[in-house]
Order: structure tokens, then C-alpha cells, then sequence
């Protein structure tokens, strides 16, 4: 009981401290940043059934979440916006791009993280992205 006790609490520690390394890592090339940014956004809110499909473009998936009338705000448009020019753009985004990035991030994760409930939320902390 006291092994499965420690796995349980375990599970959501070893992802989150996974984000906040691959985060770290990419903190001083803003285009990096943004893009683990977003990939860690997506990885929150796989949990609660908002998972990026293999293939699925930024636009589709931003749409996606849109639909389900979590959001109450642009925060999704702004940081799929930003995802896109650091992905496809030949323009280099600046450390400004990377904190609006994050700012969406947090913000989304947030109004989502409050539609869906604790319960879906916890639970949702140990289903596989």
C-alpha cells in the first residue's frame, strides 16, 4: 500500500518536473521556448480528452479546443498565433514572443482547468498523454 501511495503522488511530480526541465533547457532560444511552451500546454490538457492528434495542425487543434466552450478569452488565439511563426516562420520570434507565449499557456490551462472541474482536472493527472 505504502509503494502504491508513493507511485500515486509520484506520477504527477516526475511529469511536471519533465515540463519544467524541458522548459529550463529551452529558455534562452525564444523560438525553443515557445514551441516546448506549447507542446507542454498540449500535454496538460490531454488529460481532460484535449489531446493534439498525431498530424493535426495547430489551426485544427486550436479549433478543437475552441469547441468545446472552455474558453472564454483569445489566450488560444494568441498563443496558437505565436506557436505558428516559431514553427513555420522564417522570422525569429523575440523573448517577448516566449513570455506572451507563456502567458496564453498558463492562462488557457487555467480556464480549462476550471470548466472541466477538480475532479476530471485530478483525475486527468494520471491518464497518458
Amino acid at each position: 500500500a505504502g509503494v502504491a501511495a508513493i507511485g500515486f503522488f509520484l506520477v504527477p511530480s516526475v511529469r511536471g518536473l519533465r515540463r519544467r526541465v524541458r522548459l529550463r533547457r529551452a529558455a534562452d532560444e525564444p523560438r525553443r521556448l515557445i514551441l516546448a511552451t506549447y507542446e507542454v500546454f498540449t500535454e496538460q490538457v490531454s488529460g481532460v480528452g484535449l489531446a493534439r492528434s498525431p498530424g493535426e495542425t495547430l489551426d485544427e487543434y486550436r479549433r478543437r479546443v475552441l469547441d468545446t466552450g472552455y474558453l472564454s478569452d483569445g489566450h488560444l488565439d494568441r498563443l496558437t498565433s505565436i506557436a505558428s511563426v516559431a514553427a513555420y516562420s522564417g522570422r525569429e520570434p523575440g523573448h517577448d514572443d516566449a513570455r506572451d507565449a507563456t502567458r496564453a499557456a498558463h492562462t488557457v490551462v487555467a480556464e480549462i482547468r476550471r470548466a472541466v472541474g477538480p475532479v476530471r482536472w485530478f483525475t486527468g493527472l494520471y491518464r497518458r498523454a
